[in-house]
């Protein structure tokens, strides 16, 4: 058995469940009877690890302890109410039994999460495959339109990140290889007492947070990324990657989702991007501006992109223009070179 921590960070989870090719039993049992707090960044890792071991013949089985019933939400203890948070975000469902929820408007949760969800991509690659990746791109945009609405809700302060969503899976479409699923949780949430008066103390003043993860089980940055200039491993493919103005693609707005979603962590928030192509071991490296890399071993196949995000605080359309102007001055000098 495997006990999972009270609170379920990134981190914390992969330090738990660690790689895949050291699990000694065919039986497994995650322990989560002691956990209060876990957010889509952590649950999309969990669900995507307990599909990879599955796929390996492993019989992964959650504890989930007990549930205290109670008349309103307000009214459970921690656990319980983590555990009714997961009984609706379709964490619980994907490790129970593998479902993965379809897309849906719920008017009751509108605007504050984003289910555990796979992507349907057949549409958009159809219309690729057809040569049309103007109408591909369109058609990215319009689901990402539709799904940031209920991710963010209509505050002007959290749609402006609908592009970056649509950037995320049109990466997926368009590298991640013909065969790769996307999948995808989201959160948007009051900032918790402890976590102002963090911020408070590193002189951010906010009251929410949004939380964004996408996964893929395609190819991986690196094989996308290996004629770039300089990437031959993992890590190198995850920094170019973030890097403005990096994409395969033609097009004066291309490249900058990544990029923008880092200078935006950068503000009190975090960001984390995880790669392999199922060949060696991949890495899992934390890329928030000023903050000392953490490169640890990534054990699934794929891309894995974490953001949180204080809205708030983000001026997306100042940091963009600043990101496409740095972008302009590095052309101007390779062009007099």
């Amino acid at each position: 058995m495997i006990p999972l921590p009270k609170t379920l960070s990134l981190t914390k989870v992969h330090e738990k469940l660690g790689r895949l090719n050291e699990i000694e039993s065919d039986n497994l049992t995650l322990d989560f009877s002691k956990t209060t707090f876990s957010d889509p960044i952590a649950s999309l890792f969990v669900i995507r690890w307990v599909d990879a071991a599955r796929a390996l013949g492993v019989k992964v089985t959650p504890h989930w302890g007990s549930f205290k019933e109670g008349k309103r939400v307000d009214d459970l203890d921690e656990h319980s109410r983590w555990m009714f948070y997961n009984g609706t975000s379709g964490f619980r469902s994907a490790l129970e039994t593998g479902y993965v929820a379809p897309f849906e408007e719920n008017p009751k949760t509108a605007g504050r999460y984003v289910k555990y969800q796979e992507i349907k991509l057949d549409e958009f690659r159809q219309l690729r495959e057809d040569g049309d990746d103007g109408a591909a791109r369109l058609s990215v945009r319009n689901f990402a339109d539709s799904l940031g609405t209920q991710a963010f809700g209509k505050s002007k302060d959290v749609q402006k990140f609908r592009r970056c969503l649509a950037e995320l899976v049109e990466n997926v479409v368009w590298y991640a290889g013909p065969a790769a699923r996307c999948f995808v949780m989201s959160q948007l949430r009051p900032l918790s007492a402890p976590e102002q008066e963090g911020l408070f103390i590193k002189g951010f003043e906010a009251e929410l947070k949004l939380e964004i993860a996408i996964a893929d089980d395609g190819v991986g940055l690196l094989d996308t990324l290996l004629d770039s200039p300089g990437v031959n491993d993992h890590e190198s493919a995850i920094e170019m990657a973030v890097t403005p103005g990096v994409s395969s693609t033609q097009g004066n707005d291309r490249g900058f989702g990544l990029a923008l979603l880092r200078e935006a962590a950068g503000l009190g928030g975090s960001m984390y991007i995880a790669t392999n192509n199922d060949e060696d071991a991949g890495a899992l490296v934390e890329v928030t501006p000023d903050c000392r890399p953490r490169k640890i071993h990534y054990p699934l196949s794929g891309t894995f992109v974490g953001v949180s995000i204080l809205p708030q605080l983000v001026k997306l359309d100042e940091i963009e223009k600043r990101l496409h102007a740095q972008v302009g001055r590095m052309h101007r000098t390779l062009d007099v070179n």
